[in-house]
């Protein structure tokens, strides 16, 4: 009897733990698209107005801070045009593409490096494979808009971080994960700046200190689902889900209690759904970073 019990608790167990790994999948795919659907939202708010500015006013730009809107991105020939975010990191690349700190700005000398998810949080760089040489990128500022031809794509280990390193070309450097689905390697495509340069009017900005980066606020899902960064990153994930199991718990004994299931069900799987949504967003933040 005891070990029918037991077989029932790990069968139980086991049909749990598969549905829990199934919704975290979906919530890859689509909750995350849902975070950045927001970030870009309000990059797009805070972004400068996108002619070029006077040389009066460019000179006294400071430099971009992590997590500001620098501009946006357009690549036609695969559908892409997105908000551009200073930065690299897991919570940047979660609004959108990233531009790689240290590189110079769009439209200046050298080689400008932007990242982006492949799969996740949209995927804004999901059909980058499709790009060919002679395909155009349009990267657009309060300093102006720059065009760039795509001249190669190669694929890289991701320790090869020459890719986005200083280059005496004016180029666009553009890199994500490949293959899909996976973190293996680093998609990068090339391309080349097609005119002069963006220079700083004299006795202005010294380079990657030109206009474009409003100071964004990271996502309040971020800040919820990490309790405001207070304690362990693993105190988090444990503390939402412990909160969905007690949710659910009283969800059921309710359900149990009441003729009418349908009054408890219908905003308490609500409130459940809600609380899973922190929850997984709290989980992924404590998986490795990838694109």
């Amino acid at each position: 009897m005891r070990s029918h019990r037991l077989l029932g608790v790990l069968g139980k167990t086991l049909v749990g733990f598969g549905l829990t790994t199934l919704a975290f999948l979906a919530y890859q795919l689509w909750g995350t698209w849902l975070i950045q659907h927001w970030s870009q939202q309000n990059l797009r708010a805070a972004i400068a107005p996108r002619e070029p500015v006077a040389q009066s006013v460019a000179k006294h730009y400071s430099p971009p801070q992590i997590g500001g809107a620098i501009g946006v991105i357009d690549i036609p020939s695969i559908g892409v045009n997105k908000a551009v975010v200073q930065g690299v990191g897991e919570a940047n690349l979660a609004e959108g593409p990233g531009h790689y700190p240290g590189t110079p700005m769009p439209g200046e000398r050298g080689n400008v490096g932007i990242a982006g998810h492949r799969t996740t949080f949209g995927g804004p760089f999901y059909r980058l494979n499709y790009l060919k040489p002679g395909n155009l990128i349009f990267l657009t500022t309060s300093a102006g808009t720059f065009r760039y031809l795509v001249q190669r794509s190669l694929v890289v280990k991701p320790t090869d971080t020459s890719v986005v390193g200083p280059s005496n070309a004016n180029i666009l450097t553009l890199t994500t994960c490949t293959p899909l689905f996976s973190a293996a390697d680093r998609l990068v495509v090339v391309a080349s700046l097609q005119g002069k340069p963006w220079t700083p009017p004299s006795g202005g900005t010294t380079p990657s200190r030109h206009p474009g980066a409003a100071p964004v606020s990271t996502p309040w899902i971020y800040s919820l689902a990490s309790l405001g960064g207070v304690g362990s990153p693993y105190l988090a994930p444990f503390a939402w889900g412990a909160a969905v199991l007690l949710v659910g718990s009283v969800l059921i004994r309710l359900m149990g209690q009441t003729g009418r299931r349908i009054l408890v069900w219908l905003p308490g799987a609500a409130v459940v759904a809600c609380i899973v949504f922190v929850f997984f967003t709290s989980l992924n933040q404590v998986f490795p970073p990838s694109l």
